[in-house]
């Protein structure tokens, strides 16, 4: 199996190859420059994603089942209910900017409007990307998380079937003293199980599958509310934030620098090295950045960003790959600074976000993309 972070995600076999996750999402990138990303279909291109078994991950070099009716792809996102009920509706939407005379007006952008404070770099572009789903992706009810040694488990409540008819891997578990499912990726593992008239779904990473099954089963929930007593030790619980309503996303984005993928030889699109960053910002409930150890804790590292704690996601193999993304979130406000710098770079700049005015000129008067 190939040590690389996003490939570690999902090993799985497959008739049809997967592109390289940085390639796809920096392809994205340029197609949302070239303003040919306008709408998004059952693929969901723009946000490039890829669907394994219903659980949405992102993949390097593996690949993944054909979704089934109903797979919900959305990035990083775990299908709810309604779209293991068969029907298309959580498969499509679209996406557009938003042009920045309409930015004063909602709070959304107001809200989430930031600028590095201290960037060697100018700005090159500011701009609002709108996407709207036509299903809102469940958010997580628990996300645990240690930092020395990195381990993650998270868990989401009133989801669609994780292993649609056809998944392989899968074996029967008992769950929280119920009948349930395990799939098991190696360094990272899936656990789905009924409780309350709900379909329940778990993932965990940097422990073993009967250490995730035994913090499953410790674990106490009143509906959605965790009790942070339940915990087992050396876990941390971190905060989940309030349930998603909205289908909308709105993405504040500056970039700073030389940014843009550059075409290789070998036709793969990369981001220049250590020449600029992009800053992301999205008011509104999203997951916690701490998700992210339970796809893989050994690729995961947690820093502090300005008395928050974040989460760093390597582009690729560590060994060789400089950058990443790194994810916090801060007052209701999600952030991502992704860029070819090493993550305690990345999280220097990170503490210098300060938020901005979005009828400033020298913003409004940047390039979109």
């Amino acid at each position: 199996m190939s040590t690389d972070f996003l490939t570690r995600l999902a090993d799985v076999d497959t008739p049809a190859p997967t592109p390289d996750l940085a390639r796809v999402q920096r392809r994205a990138r340029a197609l949302r420059r070239n303003r040919r990303a306008r709408t998004v279909g059952a693929s969901v291109g723009l946000a490039a994603v890829l669907t394994v078994g219903g659980v949405v991950l992102p993949q390097v070099g593996g690949g993944a089942p054909t979704p089934q009716a109903g797979a919900f792809p959305l990035s990083l996102g775990v299908a709810p209910a309604v779209a293991g009920e068969g029907t298309t509706e959580c498969q499509t939407g679209w996406s557009e900017w938003v042009a920045p005379d309409a930015w004063p007006a909602d709070p959304r952008i107001t809200g989430a409007a930031a600028v590095l404070a201290d960037a060697p770099w100018a700005a090159t572009s500011a701009g609002v990307h709108l996407t709207r789903m036509d299903c809102t992706s469940a958010l997580p009810v628990a996300v645990l998380v240690s930092e020395e040694p990195v381990r993650g488990v998270t868990v989401w409540r009133d989801v669609a079937d994780p292993f649609p008819e056809g998944t392989d891997g899968v074996a029967d578990v008992p769950v929280r003293g119920a009948a349930g499912r395990l799939r098991d990726l190696g360094t990272s593992a899936y656990v789905s199980w009924s409780e309350d008239g709900a379909r329940w779904m778990a993932s965990g990473s940097g422990l073993g599958t009967t250490d995730l099954l035994d913090v499953l089963d410790a674990l106490r929930f009143d509906g959605d509310a965790l009790d942070p007593g339940s915990v087992p030790s050396g876990l941390d619980a971190a905060a989940t934030g309030a349930t998603r309503t909205e289908r909308e996303t709105l993405r504040w984005t500056v970039t700073y620098g030389d940014t843009a993928p550059v075409e290789g030889a070998d036709g793969v699109h990369r981001t220049p090295e250590g020449t600029g960053v992009t800053l992301e910002a999205m008011a509104g409930p999203q997951e916690p950045p701490e998700v992210v150890a339970s796809y893989d804790a050994a690729g995961v590292r947690l820093v502090d960003v300005a008395g928050h704690r974040a989460s760093f996601a390597p582009w690729g193999d560590q060994s060789t790959d400089v950058g990443g993304w790194l994810r916090w979130q801060a007052e209701g406000v999600t952030y991502v600074l992704s860029g070819g710098l090493p993550v305690e770079d990345l999280a220097a700049l990170a503490a210098t976000v300060t938020p901005a005015a979005v009828d400033d000129p020298s913003l409004t008067g940047l390039p979109q993309y």
